[in-house]
């Protein structure tokens, strides 16, 4: 129990700032929108975000949820280009996550806590309260666009990339991915930890969410995704199950956009993502992967991070039709 519990901790440890990236942030951009931020507790964890574009966007607001070992801000590129189609964003970071406050991430089932948080903040205030709610998440985040359905929230339409159905499945997965067939005799003692923190929601699913929910749901997933397989803990895989007759489904298969991030860039951007990792790669194999800090700061201010986390505007297209088809749903 206690290395399950040093295992799963250390997968679920605090992710810190860093420009040590590739990806874009609200500074790389001088022509960004205007942000204002925001503040909510989920726990007794006060919870930091903002609300990008918070002027002038007449189609809705979109409730973004992050993925695991990041921030929102990880997401700047397509964060920005759905303000550029008419709509706001609310943007947060979670539970350990960045501007957040969380001594760690806890889990997976923490996104959907989290996101249940900022439904109620949002529920509960007067100007955001009024406008029309879709939500939108990757990974972590796409789980938790999806399970918070769960409790009892509305919105006018949801988009889930890249996510999984159930934290169970999920952590069986990574735990194979890492131990083989011996991860099999971890089982048991996953479950008593998933349980053990987070009580009766350790076993929440996204697609009891989906299904007890009219709103409408576009899911999508990469075919080589190795991070949640599509044949595995993937809520796409989970399609059978699913009964919400709004829900409407994408599979990413194309060179440069069948991976588990790869779809949320353009073809340039994922080319030159893969050219940053080969060098990258070539200097630590100079270094025998101990790089001196000087000269990882040096490798990323060389780094073009607008051209490197260019959206992918075929999935732009894509939510913004279905958000737009849904507005007066």
């Amino acid at each position: 129990m206690l290395v399950t519990h040093l295992l799963i901790a250390d997968k679920f440890k605090r992710p810190e700032m860093t420009r040590n990236s590739w990806r874009a942030d609200y500074s790389d951009y001088p022509d960004a929108c205007d942000r204002v931020p925001v503040s909510f507790y989920s726990g007794k964890n006060k919870l930091k975000g903002y609300i990008y574009a918070p002027d002038n966007n007449d189609k809705g607001l979109i409730v973004f949820g992050h993925g695991l070992w990041g921030g929102h801000s990880k997401y700047m590129s397509l964060i920005l280009a759905m303000t550029r189609r008419g709509f706001k964003v609310f943007a947060f970071d979670n539970t350990g996550c960045m501007e957040s406050e969380g001594k760690d991430c806890h889990g997976l089932v923490q996104s959907a806590l989290d996101m249940d948080a900022a439904l109620t903040y949002i529920e509960n205030d007067d100007s955001l309260s009024s406008m029309l709610r879709f939500l939108l998440g990757h990974s972590w985040g796409a789980f938790a666009v999806t399970a918070v359905f769960n409790f009892n929230h509305e919105a006018n339409a949801a988009a889930s990339l890249s996510g999984f159905y159930c934290s169970i499945p999920m952590l069986d997965e990574q735990a194979y991915t890492l131990l083989g067939p011996f991860s099999y005799y971890f089982r048991p003692f996953i479950f008593a930890n998933n349980c053990l923190a987070f009580g009766n929601n350790a076993n929440i699913s996204a697609i009891d969410g989906i299904n007890r929910t009219d709103t409408p749901i576009f899911i999508s997933h990469g075919i080589s995704d190795d991070t949640i397989h599509f044949d595995g803990a993937s809520i796409i895989s989970r399609k059978g199950d699913i009964s919400n007759p709004g829900t409407r489904y994408h599979i990413f298969d194309g060179e440069y956009d069948s991976e588990h991030n790869s779809f949320l860039f353009s073809a340039d951007a994922v080319i030159y993502q893969r050219e940053i990792d080969e060098s990258l790669k070539e200097l630590e194999d100079i270094y025998d992967g101990k790089v001196p800090d000087e000269l990882i700061v040096d490798f990323y201010s060389k780094i073009d991070r607008i051209r490197a986390s260019e959206e992918n505007t075929e999935l732009i297209n894509m939510l913004d039709e279905f958000f737009s088809e849904n507005i007066n749903s």
